[in-house]
């Protein structure tokens, strides 16, 4: 015992565990580091702690960030470190790095101290040290094979892991002997750490929202939120009573166990680091009867391959939606798109192929058929181009009137004409070409504006239509024609 006349020496104290379970807890810790103190003639005056840290690995680990900060910076109010032993630094595969952040409280003028082990100064000392760090790993190592076997075990008896359930999932307890136990409620917890657990169906209600989910993303096409609004919109809610989303709809979507086979071997964790696996080096075990049959699953889950994250259609069932309008109506227009509820929207045509003429090729025909006077691409003639290709139409013909104009697809209809020219003999002076009207006397393009009466004659001025008929303008503003 210390006599009470001695100064107590300050000194802190650095605990760390990994488990609640552990033989060497925080507070068994400190009870030997108490006493060591205690006989020893030093007083606690600063606890760091890492409580359930893995000793593998110094990442995550607060406490002792924190003490070699304090450490390194000499701004420590103490001179010497009390541990309870060296596997407390880390079970590190590289027993050096334990030894380094030892090397470095010495250096800063803090002595380290293992209360429950004891260390000779000298060569057999070190040497005694420099292998408990590395049995101290190889702890570490052979701890991690077996828990990777016993898992592995488990998981190919179609135990259930932890964590919570999924929609539409509960786990039931199985006994030692292969009998099942009572279902479990959310967040319950088996009885004996003898007992597995098993996923089973919720109930009928969770199962059929689980298969209308699959029903309308595969055969309806509807996008994510839209499932979500119309589960909403019915009253079937998600596990806490909240509503559905768009990210709860995709878990759904990709949760394997609908098929009532459960997936193991996604990732690995072997000291420290966890690695995740491709798809296909995992493997999997029959549970219970598919909810959703194996090949829906499949094909929902090439959908989701192909829209990559997207919302809406896949490439090929917007293409399959634009031959279905096409067998329905002769020809495909950007109307029609927008006008077919089941497609989707013209502009998303656009953005994901760039034209439309790029998504009719990729559908199987050169381009929509189109109406007359238009581009090959469906677009619209400018007003030049319309001028050039009357120009040829009366080069070909050696005429022009309305009823070559009618039946010329090259041109485009005759309404469009008249609202773009005013009227077809204006269209055909503006293209510079001699024509009849209604059979009338021909009449050279250089004189066709309409003769006005001359100015002050005392009277309105008299127009000419563009059939020949004369008419005044009255002070209404109205044509009067027979003037």
């Amino acid at each position: 015992m210390t006599p009470a006349t001695t100064k107590l020496r300050p000194a802190a104290q650095y605990l760390r565990m990994s488990t609640d379970g552990q033989q060497y807890s925080l507070e068994h810790q400190q009870a030997v580091i108490a006493g060591y103190a205690q006989s020893a003639g030093f007083e606690i005056v600063q606890t760091y702690t890492d409580a359930g840290k893995s000793g593998v690995t110094a990442q995550r680990r607060e406490g002792l960030s924190a003490l070699l900060a304090d450490v390194v910076t000499k701004e420590a109010p103490y001179t010497t470190l009390l541990v309870l032993d060296v596997s407390r630094w880390g079970r590190y595969q590289d027993p050096d790095e334990a030894a380094h952040y030892e090397f470095l409280c010495r250096s800063s003028g803090v002595e380290v101290r293992y209360c429950a082990e004891t260390f000779e100064p000298g060569l057999a000392g070190s040497v005694f040290k420099a292998l408990k760090r590395v049995m101290a790993g190889e702890y570490s190592r052979e701890l991690s094979a077996k828990v990777r076997v016993s898992k592995q075990r488990h998981a190919l008896a179609g135990n259930a892991p932890g964590g919570t359930c999924r929609y539409g999932f509960a786990r039931q307890i199985v006994n030692p002997d292969g009998s099942f136990g009572k279902v479990l409620e959310r967040g319950e917890r088996k009885q004996r750490p003898e007992q597995t657990l098993q996923f089973v169906p919720e109930g009928p209600e969770q199962t059929s929202v689980l298969r209308r989910i699959f029903r309308l993303y595969l055969n309806d096409h509807l996008a994510m939120s839209e499932i979500a609004r119309r589960l909403n919109a019915a009253g079937k809610f998600w596990l806490d009573g909240t509503p559905w989303n768009k990210t709860r709809i995709s878990e759904v979507l990709r949760c394997e166990l609908v098929t009532g086979r459960q997936p193991f071997g996604k990732t690995a964790c072997f000291l420290g680091e966890r690695v995740y696996h491709n798809r296909d080096t995992w493997g999997s075990v029959q549970v219970f009867p598919p909810i959703v049959p194996v090949k829906t699953y499949e094909r929902v889950q090439a959908r989701l391959a192909a829209l990559n994250g997207r919302p809406g259609k896949t490439d090929e069932e917007m293409l399959s939606d634009l031959r279905a309008i096409k067998k329905k109506q002769g020809r495909v227009t950007a109307a029609m798109i927008d006008a077919d509820p089941r497609c989707s929207a013209s502009a998303t045509y656009f953005s994901r192929f760039g034209t439309l003429s790029n998504a009719y090729k990729l559908a199987g025909f050169r381009y929509a058929p189109r109406e007359r006077g238009r581009r090959e691409d469906g677009s619209r003639l400018s007003r030049e181009e319309v001028l050039d290709r009357l120009r040829a139409l009366h080069a070909e013909k050696g005429r022009i009137n309305m009823l070559l104009c009618r039946d010329d697809d090259r041109l485009p209809p005759l309404d469009w004409l008249r609202w773009e020219f005013g009227s077809l003999n204006e269209a055909f002076d503006a293209a510079g070409v001699p024509h009849r009207s209604n059979g009338g006397p021909r009449r050279n393009p250089a004189h066709s504006v309409p003769p006005r009466s001359p100015a002050g004659s005392g009277r309105s001025e008299v127009f000419l239509g563009p059939h020949g008929g004369r008419y005044i303008i009255t002070s209404g503003g109205r044509k009067k024609y027979g003037c």
